[in-house]
């Protein structure tokens, strides 16, 4: 039947190389520094996006109210604004009281506001027109400027988290 033993084959009797224990690879993961500032970049576009879009929907929103709300929105905006500055109206304490009380913290500005609000809260015809709420804006502008004077990490708190349009 034949022969299935080995057959007579020369042996190789060359040496295997030897590992080095010295010659080892470190464990260290080398990051690159543009796979930290690209995602960081595009996440900060991202919102930064998001935030102008919705200012944007914001200010559209508010050019479509009438001027009663628009005067409304205006005055809880100065109302935070001199919050921030650290004059919020007291308890019990009227808004000619108030404006006296801000007249002489602030004796540069007018405080125009007040009386036209006095007049939406107390008149019983409560029509406001357009002036009004344009003197708003301006004494919201000015106090806005102060409040960067004033303080301009609280000024960034204001733009970024109560004002609800940009003007």
């Amino acid at each position: 039947f034949g022969n299935y033993g080995p057959k007579d084959k020369p042996e190789n009797t060359a040496p295997l190389p030897e590992l080095s224990e010295t010659e080892e690879e470190p464990d260290t993961l080398t990051i690159k520094w543009y796979m930290i500032v690209i995602p960081a970049l595009s996440g900060i576009a991202v919102i930064a996006f998001f935030y102008t879009l919705f200012r944007i929907n914001a200010l559209i929103r508010f050019k479509k109210l009438d001027y009663d709300k628009q005067f409304v929105i205006i005055c809880r905006q100065i109302f935070a604004i001199l919050k921030l500055l650290g004059m919020a109206i007291e308890d019990g304490e009227t808004i000619q009281e108030y404006k006296r009380r801000l007249s002489k913290e602030y004796p540069e500005f007018e405080f125009v506001f007040l009386d036209d609000l006095e007049k939406y809260l107390y008149d019983t015809k409560k029509e406001l027109k357009k002036g009004v709420t344009e003197n708003a804006l301006d004494n919201r502008g000015k106090l806005l400027n102060k409040l960067k004077e004033k303080t301009l990490i609280r000024y960034l708190r204001y733009t970024l988290f109560h004002a609800s349009f940009g003007n």
